[in-house]
């Protein structure tokens, strides 16, 4: 959050310690930077037109790392920044999101049983 000694944490902080954004979702940014799948490319141009771009390259050891953490200034708190990390390297300010697919939401969600 930018104001290391008041807000009780010096690094990473607890999930949820902050109100959620208007979404209702917690930690979306600021408090670790992203792991992505996807191999670094200086440019992203080639794959922004698809809508969850992927870039599996087993040759190259650098992985797309988005969004800010709270070792950074402002600039980079938005989740559409990014940069990368060499992916055999371990970083306080790195972190990965774990997400699922809602569980329950079958074909039959209008039958009646």
């Amino acid at each position: 959050r930018g104001d290391y000694a008041a807000d009780g944490f010096a690094y990473t902080s607890e999930v949820g310690s902050y109100f959620p954004n208007d979404f209702g979702l917690y930690d979306m940014a600021g408090n670790v930077s992203e792991w992505c799948d996807d191999a670094y490319m200086e440019a992203s141009v080639p794959v922004v037109w698809d809508l969850n771009p992927t870039n599996p390259d087993d040759n190259e050891p650098r992985k797309v790392v988005r969004g800010g953490s709270w070792k950074d200034i402002q600039y980079f708190l938005e989740t559409g920044t990014r940069n990368f990390e060499y992916q055999d390297s371990s970083r306080s300010y790195i972190g990965f999101r774990c997400s699922m697919i809602q569980i329950g939401m079958g074909t039959n969600r209008g039958l009646n049983r």
